[in-house]
């Protein structure tokens, strides 16, 4: 369930960090400037229903291991188009 939850704060941060650009930043609020939060918001939002379905299904480690991937994951994302 904290796994779950750190996804949706996640996916939050990265949403939100596109109106922070729209109000702050507005030389980069063009798709090419968006598209890397477009992409990461798009793949945590999959990986969060995958999650989800995978705990309502009574598979808690698997959904802890999505979770984890995921969190990883946006950090290499981070590092590798940021």
């Amino acid at each position: 369930m904290v796994g779950i939850t750190a996804q949706f704060l996640a996916l939050i941060r990265i949403l939100s960090e596109m109106f922070r650009i729209k109000y702050f930043d507005v030389t980069r609020y063009t798709l090419a400037g968006l598209e890397p939060f477009i992409g990461a918001a798009l793949f945590t939002a999959v990986l969060v229903a995958l999650a989800v379905a995978t705990l309502a299904l009574g598979r808690e480690r698997v959904a802890l291991t999505i979770a984890a991937f995921n969190i990883v994951a946006l950090f290499v994302y981070k590092l590798v188009f940021m």
